[in-house]
């Protein structure tokens, strides 16, 4: 007759015999006993060596075997059946969960009920026998050591989890326990008991906390986790921008997703560090495209987080498209908003499409890219990016904006490392790790390239790192405790915290107007930025943006006449200056001197720049990739008008664009009265001619004739010789066709623009008759 054992599970563990007041623990059963069970034999999985097997007076069964323990002999159990149900253990499965990562108690109902570790929560909310998750971002193996004072032991007592383990030690302390499993990342947690450790990995397994246990588990998490992973965001939520909701916050507070006001313009969707009172965006979903008032987010009933403008039209709905799945939102901790499928798996999270920041836990994927805002308070898309490219290298370029697309390369990881080490072809992920290190892995792990090495105590600080509006990609701290007035500051560490460090000289390129716009020139300040200037002369073209450069205050040197107006340019100096690519001609073994009197006479000169070694370049506007910096020894001869004449034409010129209105009545009048003296004075010299002198007998020393601008054109050869300037115009020497070939001095008089009516132009000509030579 066979007997038929109910199913039950097997551990491997070494534990104490259960005590027995009457010296009989069990009743042995003899090797080579058998039973048949519906599913076989007994899972014995602990190989030879078993010596008996016994059914205890608690109704469980067991198999033991005399053996060395802890270099002593004691009987030890093989397998166990309990009758417990927290006890059923496995040693492949996870207990009674199905992922992990709990522990089973027996209530006072004798019930058993899964609980999740501090630092864990459940994967299901309405099944706990899914298991738990993580809440916080595991230790980086990459650097175990510096990330040791962000993580702490906690205990639970009576809890264990067996078949987790990996390694062993004995006869060790509890102190010297902790410290063993803080500083080894592939610790979860590690079991101690009378001198015996056990250090476990996870996924966490078999977990059970009961009084007949003796073990305490030192559970391994990160500073302030406190069990909570986040508050979730209902399906059919919804927020309206203008309208008094409140965002949805993550658990801690400390990140808010929903609509912050960022200029007049509108309202952007967006994720921001909800403590400071900067309310940084380090995330955003319409940033070329701002909502207004009334218009609403929401997580529809198909899962979908979709953005509509007040008039219901929609403008951005997330990229997921893996069906109905969706079981809630959730703003993390981390700054990450999650949409998540029923067992808590992540359909759609905010970090894999990143703006312009990354946050700690925060990767970058081959192919994601980040683009720096326009400016400091324009999120639109700007100048500048930061992207993993494909053949796995980590480079900043400069965009073709108004466009997003890639231009030129101005910094690169794999440059970075020198020569024999290019990162192409071979980095797979950015990692930004929770204690602030970031670096380029390969796909097997492998650490390619760091871009910042800057430990920080998060406990303490918020971490950020951002491409600004100026093409810079930094680090940025700001204390947890900070009171009224602190700022976000670059980590301060006397390590790199700016990549790359001075992008006045990393871009120069022979198309594009360089880290500044056309015409000005960068400069690195104290504080290590850099800005914007214009050299003297030029002004810049927008007072709110300076990176669109600058624009000339003085009208450019006429190449007609080049040599006759060099007395009305002068040349200013700017030291440790350059503006390269903007070169067309080239001298070398020359004087300063004679650097300056080249360019003054060349009109198409507008910079000159000299070094010590008497080596001279011209260069011709807009000037590109200006840059001062001590690193520079050129000297910038920049060609300027004068003061007395450029600064009154310019005056004038934008006092015509500033009082248009004003001129065109004054002018209207001066034109009137022009046009009537005009023809006054025609009529009547007409009238004096024909009644004292004959055309052809006319003294030209004593009257005054008229003649056509054709007659003065021939008279003066095309304006061609000019014998000097006044304040109305230029003077030119012309000859009549009559007999005696009178020589004349003819004065063009300009008279100002007039665009009203078609009219443009009008020239006054003003006969001065001079005697060069006695008449025959």
């Amino acid at each position: 007759m066979n007997l038929q054992l109910p199913y039950c599970f097997c551990f491997f563990l070494l534990l104490q015999l259960p005590f027995s007041t009457n010296g009989q623990a069990y009743k042995n059963v003899s090797l080579g006993s058998s039973l048949t069970a519906a599913s076989g034999d007994l899972p014995y999985l602990g190989g030879s060596g078993a010596a008996y097997g016994a059914m205890l007076d608690t109704g469980n069964f067991m198999l033991a075997q005399y053996k060395p323990a802890n270099h002593r002999l004691r009987w030890s159990f093989l397998a166990i059946c309990l009758s417990e149900e927290c006890f059923q253990w496995r040693k492949v499965g996870y207990g009674l969960d199905d992922f992990g990562n709990s522990y089973c108690e027996l209530g006072d109902d004798q019930r058993p009920s899964c609980r999740c570790p501090p630092g864990y929560t459940f994967f299901d909310q309405d099944d706990e026998r899914k298991g738990c998750k993580q809440i916080f971002i595991s230790q980086d193996c990459g650097h175990p050591s510096p990330e040791t004072d962000s993580f702490e032991i906690r205990d639970l007592l009576n809890t264990n989890f067996p078949y987790a383990d990996y390694e062993y030690f004995g006869s060790v302390t509890e102190d010297w326990c902790r410290q063993a499993c803080l500083s080894d990342c592939n610790c979860a947690v590690a079991t101690f008991n009378d001198g015996e450790w056990l250090k476990k990995r996870g996924p966490l397994t078999n977990g059970v906390t009961d009084p007949t246990i003796g073990d305490k588990a030192l559970m391994k998490l990160p500073f302030s986790t406190n069990g909570q992973a986040y508050k979730n965001v209902s399906l059919g939520s919804s927020l309206t921008a203008a309208s008094g909701d409140l965002p949805w916050t993550s658990p801690s507070g400390d990140f808010a997703f929903g609509f912050q006001q960022v200029s007049d313009a509108g309202y952007l969707l967006s994720i921001w560090f909800n403590k400071i009172p900067e309310r940084t965006i380090v995330w955003s979903a319409n940033r070329n495209n701002l909502a207004q008032s009334g218009s609403t987010v929401q997580l529809t009933a198909d899962g979908q987080l979709v953005l509509n403008d007040q008039s219901g039209t929609r403008i951005r709905n997330t990229a997921y498209l893996g069906g109905s799945g969706t079981a809630y939102g959730a703003m993390l901790d981390t700054g990450n908003f999650v949409l998540a499928g029923q067992a808590g798996d992540t359909l759609w999270q905010s970090f894999d499409q990143p703006t312009d920041s990354l946050l700690p836990t925060q990767n970058l994927k081959l192919g994601a890219q980040l683009i720096a805002p326009y400016l400091e308070k324009n999120y639109s898309d700007g100048r500048f990016k930061l992207i993993l490219e494909d053949d796995g290298n980590l480079v900043m370029r400069t965009t073709a904006y108004p466009l997003t697309t890639s231009n030129f390369a101005y910094w690169s990881a794999g440059s970075s490392l020198g020569s024999g080490n290019q990162l192409t072809g071979s980095g797979n992920q950015l990692i930004f790790n929770q204690s602030g290190y970031m670096y380029v892995v390969a796909s097997n792990g492998t650490i390619l390239s760091h871009v910042f090495s800057n430990p920080v105590p998060l406990q303490d600080l918020y971490l950020r790192a951002t491409i600004d509006y100026d093409g810079v990609f930094r680090q940025y701290v700001y204390p947890k405790t900070a009171s009224g007035g602190k700022r976000w500051a670059m980590a301060s560490t006397t390590l790199q915290t700016s990549i790359p460090p001075n992008i006045c000289l990393a871009i120069r390129y022979s198309a594009g107007s360089g880290a500044c716009g056309f015409n000005s020139y960068c400069t690195l300040g104290d504080d290590q930025r850099p800005s914007c200037r214009c050299p003297h002369g030029y002004t810049f073209s927008d007072k709110d943006d300076e990176r669109k450069g600058c624009k000339k205050t003085f009208i450019s040197q006429d190449c007609d006449h080049p040599s006759q107006e060099i007395d009305s340019f002068e040349i200013r100096v700017l030291l440790n200056t350059n503006f390269p690519f903007a070169d067309y001609e080239f001298f070398g073994s020359v004087s300063e001197d004679w650097c300056r009197q080249s360019c003054l006479s060349d009109c198409y000169c507008d910079v000159a720049t000299f070094n010590k070694v008497g080596q001279c370049w011209k260069k011709r506007g807009p000037l590109l990739n200006g840059v001062t910096d001590p690193s520079i020894g050129d000297k910038a001869l920049m060609k300027v008008g004068k003061g007395n004449r450029t600064e009154e034409l310019a005056q004038k010129k934008c006092a015509k664009k500033s009082n248009g209105s004003a001129l065109i009545i004054s002018g209207s009048v001066i034109l009137g009265s022009s046009i009537f003296l005009i023809v006054l004075y025609v009529f009547f010299t007409n009238r004096k001619k024909q009644k004292m002198i004959p055309q052809h007998h006319v003294m030209r020393d004593m009257n005054l004739q008229n003649f056509t601008y054709n007659e003065l054109e021939t008279a003066t050869g095309g304006f061609d010789e000019e014998l000097g300037r006044g304040a109305f115009g230029p003077v030119y020497k012309g000859v009549l066709g009559g007999e005696d070939k009178q020589m004349i001095a003819v004065k063009r008089h300009h008279v100002l623009d007039f665009a009203r009516e078609g009219l443009r132009h009008m020239l006054s000509f003003f006969l001065f008759f001079s005697m060069f030579a006695s008449s025959k």
